[in-house]
């Protein structure tokens, strides 16, 4: 959960990787912070959200399941 500050601007950025309800691993960026802890901040909401959606994996295996008992 690193936040690093740009120097040309003296702005906060937040980088880091999640992996979507597909399984692949996506970057995510967001710039423009004025403060690190608002950086940060960002960062750990974002994550909450992530992990607090379905689970689409667990739904893609059930439907998959399905369709494959009906076939």
């Amino acid at each position: 959960m690193p936040a690093n500050k740009d120097k040309k601007t003296g702005k906060w950025n937040s980088t880091f990787y999640y992996t979507d309800w597909t399984g692949k691993k996506i970057k995510k960026m967001k710039r423009g912070f004025a403060t690190k802890s608002e950086a940060l901040d960002w960062e750990r909401h974002f994550q909450l959200e992530k992990a607090s959606n379905l689970d689409m994996t667990f739904i893609r295996e059930v439907l998959k399941a399905r369709v494959e008992s009906l076939t």
